[in-house]
């Protein structure tokens, strides 16, 4: 929803949690005021704003370090995630997190053919319905020893537009 710039910016340092979250999930909300919502001291508000998709890459660069999981976790699956970020996260034990990596579509060639490779199949099969895969790691993931895996890259339209 659409609020002047002023109305937020007094949304802001409203001693309510509830009145800052509304201002930290609009999607119109400027930089200015993401940029003070993710300095929050409420957890809620900064996981909030790290999953709204006007929060800008260097903003997220900062929750994607936050001691708050959520807010980190909602960093790394915010498509405006920086790839760099992106590909600090690959490696994580927690199959969570390299789910969250694989399903982004900012993340580079580079981490998408490495997730492809991930031991965990339900990962793969992230990586084939990922829209910005590249042809290759889909066309090889359609060959994946998981019938999973080999359904969902065969339906994804990369591999679809290739076999017309």
């Amino acid at each position: 929803p659409s609020c002047p710039q002023n109305a937020l910016m007094r949304l802001l340092k409203d001693k309510k949690v509830s009145v800052r979250l509304q201002a930290a999930s609009n999607s119109s909300c400027p930089q200015s005021v993401i940029g003070h919502l993710a300095e929050d001291e409420d957890e809620e508000t900064r996981c909030t704003v790290a999953g709204n998709s006007a929060c800008p890459p260097s903003i997220l660069e900062r929750l994607a370090e936050d001691a708050d999981e959520l807010t980190w976790k909602a960093a790394v699956g915010n498509p405006s995630c920086p790839p760099n970020i992106l590909e600090r996260f690959a490696n994580r034990k927690d199959w969570r997190v390299r789910e969250l990596v694989a399903g982004n579509p900012s993340c580079s060639p580079d981490v998408i053919a490495h997730l492809a490779s991930d031991e965990n199949a339900y990962i793969r099969s992230v990586v084939a319905e990922n829209p910005s895969a590249p042809r290759e790691t889909i066309m090889r993931l359609a060959k994946d020893e998981d019938g999973s895996v080999r359904c969902v890259a065969i339906c994804n339209p990369i591999f679809l537009a290739d076999t017309k």
